[in-house]
C-alpha cells in the first residue's frame, strides 16, 4: 500500500513537472521501422539516439501494476508473438522514487524490438504506438506515448470502396422527389378557409372568449363619436393583423 501511494504521488508530480519542464514533450524522439521475417510476420524496431541523456527504463518492468514499456496496436487481428525487448544491455540504477529499488535503464542510444503476426491481410502502413517510461534523478515520466506510421513490406493498400446504388458519377445531380411544385388556386383557397375556421375556433378558447365582450364594449362606448369608434376598431384590427403577419 505504501508503494502504491508513493507511486501515485510521483505520477502526479511527474505529470505536473512534465507540463512545465523544458522540452519535456520532445524529450525522447523515436523512429520505427519494420522487417518481414516470415509469412505475415514482421519485426518492429524502435530506436532513439536519446541525445539528452534521459534514463529510459527497460521493457517488461512492472511499477506496481504500471508497465514501463508497451506496444499498442490498432486492432486484435495483430498478435504480438514476441514482446518488446532491448537489443543491448543497459545500466542498473538505484531509484530514489521507489525506495532504492534497482532498475535497468538506458541513457544513450536505445533500441527495442518486437515481433508481430497478422491474422488477416497486411496493410501497407501500420499505425501503432509505443508507450515508454523515462526519467532522471527525481524526475519520472511514465507511460509516454509516441505514435508511428510504419511501412510494411508486401503490405496492401485498402481497396474497399463505398458503393451508392443509383449514383451516376457522370450525372451526380438527380431528382430526389423533393422539387417544389406550384400550388394551384384551389389549394390556396383551402388553406385560407382552414385558417379562417381555425381563427373562429380560437374565439372559443378560455384565453380569448372572456376578452370578446370587453373588446366589443370598449368600441361601443364611443356611440357619441362613431368616427372615433370606427378609427379605434380599424387600428385594433390592423395591428392584430400586423402581429400575426410578422410572426408568420
Amino acid at each position: 500500500m505504501k508503494k502504491i501511494c508513493l507511486l501515485s504521488l510521483w505520477l502526479i508530480f511527474g505529470s505536473l513537472a512534465q507540463l512545465f519542464s523544458q522540452d519535456s514533450t520532445n524529450a525522447v524522439t523515436w523512429t520505427a521501422t519494420s522487417k518481414k521475417i516470415g509469412e505475415n510476420k514482421y519485426q518492429l524496431r524502435f530506436s532513439t539516439n536519446n541525445e539528452k541523456g534521459w534514463e529510459i527504463y527497460a521493457p517488461n518492468i512492472d511499477f506496481d501494476g504500471l508497465k514501463s514499456t508497451e506496444l499498442i496496436l490498432p486492432d486484435s487481428s495483430i498478435t504480438i508473438t514476441q514482446a518488446l525487448q532491448a537489443t543491448n544491455k543497459g545500466i542498473t540504477i538505484q531509484s530514489n522514487i521507489f525506495e532504492g529499488k534497482s532498475f535497468e535503464v538506458y541513457n544513450g542510444k536505445t533500441e527495442f524490438i518486437a515481433e508481430i503476426t497478422f491474422t488477416s491481410s497486411v496493410p501497407a502502413v501500420l499505425q501503432s504506438s509505443l508507450s515508454f517510461t523515462y526519467g532522471k534523478n527525481d524526475s519520472f515520466f511514465p507511460a509516454e506515448i509516441t505514435s508511428f506510421e510504419i511501412p510494411m513490406e508486401g503490405g496492401k493498400l485498402s481497396s474497399s470502396k463505398i458503393v451508392i446504388q443509383g449514383l451516376n458519377i457522370d450525372n451526380p445531380i438527380q431528382d430526389c422527389g423533393t422539387s417544389e411544385k406550384r400550388e394551384d388556386d384551389s389549394g390556396m383557397l383551402k388553406i385560407f378557409f382552414l385558417g379562417f375556421l381555425g381563427g373562429l375556433f380560437a374565439l372559443l378558447t378560455p384565453c380569448v372568449f372572456p376578452m370578446v365582450p370587453l373588446t366589443v364594449s370598449f368600441f361601443t362606448k364611443h356611440n357619441d363619436n362613431k368616427k372615433k369608434g370606427k378609427r379605434l376598431a380599424t387600428l385594433y384590427g390592423l395591428f392584430i393583423f400586423l402581429i400575426y403577419v410578422s410572426f408568420s
